[in-house]
Formats: C-alpha cells, sequence, structure tokens
C-alpha cells in the first residue's frame, strides 16, 4: 500500500525530530510536517508520537531537553539547547542495532556510551548503552534532585513537601 502520510502533532516534535535526523544525517523532508513516502522512524523519543508511523523502538515522552526554546523562545533555531537533563526518558535507551553514525564522539565531540549510573539501561544492547538523540548525558542521574538544578536543596524539599500526601 502507499506509504502513510501522516502530520506529527506538534511543531515542535517534527523540529526535535529533525534536529536529531540532522545530528545522524538523516533526511527528514517536507516541512508541512508530513514525512516523505517510505520513510521510517527507528529508535527515537517523539513528543506526541502516536505510533501511526512505521519503525520500531519509538516511543512518546517528553525528551527533557536541557533549554528546547533557547534564549529567544523559538524552537528549531540555533540558541536551543537539546542536551538531555538527568532523569530524561533518552537516556541509556538506544539499541545499538538502530546506530546510523559508527562514531565514538557525540554532536559535542564528547564520548558516546557514558553510562548514566543513576538510570536503569532500558535497551536489548549490552551495556554500556548510549542515549537517544545527538548528545550523550555526560552525568549520573540524582532522583532526588526534583527541580533538575543539579543540586539537592531547599527547592527540592519544597516539591516534595507541595506533593505530601498526593497520590495520582
Amino acid at each position: 500500500g502507499a506509504a502513510p502520510r501522516r502530520t506529527l502533532k506538534t511543531a515542535r516534535s517534527l523540529r526535535m525530530l529533525r534536529r536529531s535526523a540532522r545530528a545522524h544525517s538523516l533526511a527528514l523532508p517536507t516541512p508541512a510536517g508530513r514525512p516523505a513516502p517510505g520513510i521510517t522512524i527507528d529508535q527515537s523519543c517523539v513528543e506526541d508520537w502516536d505510533g501511526s508511523l512505521p519503525g520500531a523502538g519509538n516511543f512518546d515522552a517528553d525528551p527533557d531537553f536541557m533549554d528546547p526554546l533557547g534564549a529567544d523562545g523559538i524552537a528549531g533555531t540555533i540558541d536551543d539547547d537539546l542536551r538531555l537533563r538527568g532523569g530524561s526518558p533518552c537516556i541509556d535507551t538506544s539499541d545499538h542495532v538502530f546506530r546510523v553514525v559508527e562514531s565514538s564522539i557525540d554532536i559535542a565531540g564528547l564520548p558516546w556510551f557514558v553510562d548514566d549510573l543513576g538510570t536503569p539501561d532500558a535497551s536489548p544492547s549490552p551495556a554500556p548503552v548510549a542515549d537517544l538523540g545527538a548528545h550523550e548525558f555526560q552525568g549520573t542521574t540524582c532522583v532526588a534532585d526534583l527541580d533538575a538544578s543539579g543540586l539537592v536543596d531547599a527547592a527540592d524539599l519544597a516539591i516534595l513537601l507541595g506533593a505530601w500526601g498526593r497520590c495520582g
């Protein structure tokens, strides 16, 4: 049959996907948000992913970038910081079978396959597992750093106390 031609639900999702694809030397044409016929997307975290396009290992989640809009407040521009925050669902989740770039460094020149000891590996590949995306997370996730500031401090305690007793 004909290849699916669906629109990703948000322009932000497509920009994130395109940015990651550019980092991996892939081509995702059609700026209107419609993948070209025959395109397959594998091993990707796409916010608002509905599963309607072909591919394996994709999931819907906020990738939790450091600053996806950058100083100008517009996604897809040069000032966006698409490095992963600790706790991102993209950390240690890549399946090595789907790697399209054979390199020992990420887009920033930092090493791939840095194991985040605070994140369980979520991949069928043997450890160490690379992250999804163009940037490899270089730290260790700290589950007590609730505001992702890099510190466990009074702000984290305030978040915890504000949620105390609530569930669901």
